[in-house]
């Protein structure tokens, strides 16, 4: 899977110049604060619909480092400094990967886990979907937000703003999952009495 998904991601970034050819494709069209929040959701859907982390990171972060330079008229190679966005979106890249992954059905980890653990398997994606929900949730905020602040008060404000964000929301959204769960799950969990 790693060799197939690194010779992919070269002829995708290097022989085909996809990289470049999607930035000019969004420039005027997209602002670049919105980048982290686009590739978040790319690597989400990605995820979900190849089941595989490491492939979905294979095949975005390679046009997301080839993007970047071209996006933002530069020369490459560049500094990290001249692009403080670069940092969010491979951040994005990576979170989205593992977030969708939890959500797709046909995800190697969810076949072994349902096999080890004798569980049904669309139930374990049932469960999985409830607990990685909050996380897309809060995550796409994040990701606006970092998008967002990263260029106006400089990298440590915006990855501080942005986690603050995060974590307050995931936080609301379990205790909201929680206080729902005990509302009204309790009473469709509740074993039968047999006999």
């Amino acid at each position: 899977m790693i060799l197939l998904i690194w010779t992919l991601s070269a002829m995708i970034s290097k022989d085909l110049g996809t990289d470049s050819y999607l930035a000019e494709l969004c420039i005027g069209r997209v602002a670049a604060a919105w980048l982290p929040l686009m590739f978040f959701f790319i690597a989400v859907m990605i995820s979900l619909l190849i089941g595989t982390v490491w492939g979905t990171m294979g095949i975005l972060i390679p046009l997301a480092v080839g993007m970047v330079p071209v996006f933002l008229d530069m020369t490459a190679p560049i500094v990290l400094e001249q692009a403080p966005i670069l940092l969010p979106l491979l951040a994005a890249v990576i979170s989205g990967s593992m977030i969708g992954n939890h959500f797709s059905p046909i995800a190697d980890i969810m076949f072994m886990s349902s096999a080890s653990a004798g569980a049904y398997h669309l139930d374990l994606v049932k469960s999985q979907a409830s607990f990685a929900a909050p996380a897309l949730v809060s995550s796409a905020a994040a990701f606006a937000c970092v998008g967002i602040f990263v260029e106006r008060y400089g990298t440590t404000i915006a990855a501080l703003a942005s986690l603050g964000i995060g974590l307050v929301l995931n936080i609301f959204f379990l205790h909201v999952l929680t206080w729902a769960w005990r509302r009204w799950g309790k009473k469709t969990m509740t074993p039968r009495r047999t006999g």
